[in-house]
């Protein structure tokens, strides 16, 4: 398990991906049929606008979630532990720098609002949130947070 990436919500990011994908096309089909190549008797300009409104904040809201949502990572090397979230530098806090960890229910959202198991591991300035989902189990990781946990279940 050591210098391992695991991914937190990687289905969910996944899922929002391919969400993006499904909206950018369906805006270019709207877009093509209904501004283009559209018949006669058509307003150009109201159906350009009503297709960018509607389409284009439901695809600036997926673009949002996933750069603060997605694709985050985690990796427990021999001395430390590093995040990386997408577009944000890499969190690194060394084991002796850990001043507690707690493992709590901690709300998560991507695709709908839920609650996930997580340990969240805090040194003097920074923080990294590792979801558990209370199906996966990291023996590593327990054993070498085990003196710092603080559970609040």
């Amino acid at each position: 398990m050591r210098n391992k990436r695991n991914f937190n919500n990687l289905f969910d990011s996944i899922c929002i991906t391919l969400l993006l994908l499904v909206l950018v096309v369906l805006y270019l089909v709207a877009v093509w049929f209904g501004v283009i190549n559209s018949k006669e008797g058509t307003d150009l300009v109201i159906a350009m606008i009503a297709f960018t409104i509607i389409l284009g904040i439901a695809i600036a809201i997926t673009i949002t979630l996933m750069i603060k949502r997605c694709y985050e990572y985690w990796i427990m090397s021999d001395d430390s532990i590093i995040s990386k979230k997408l577009f944000s530098r890499k969190v690194i806090i060394k084991f002796s720098e850990i001043e507690r960890v707690e493992k709590k229910i901690v709300p998560a959202l991507v695709l709908g609002l839920y609650k996930s198991e997580a340990y969240v591991i805090y040194s003097k300035s920074k923080k990294i949130v590792i979801l558990t989902g209370g199906r996966k189990k990291f023996f590593d990781l327990e054993f070498e947070l085990d003196i710092f946990i603080d559970e609040h279940f």
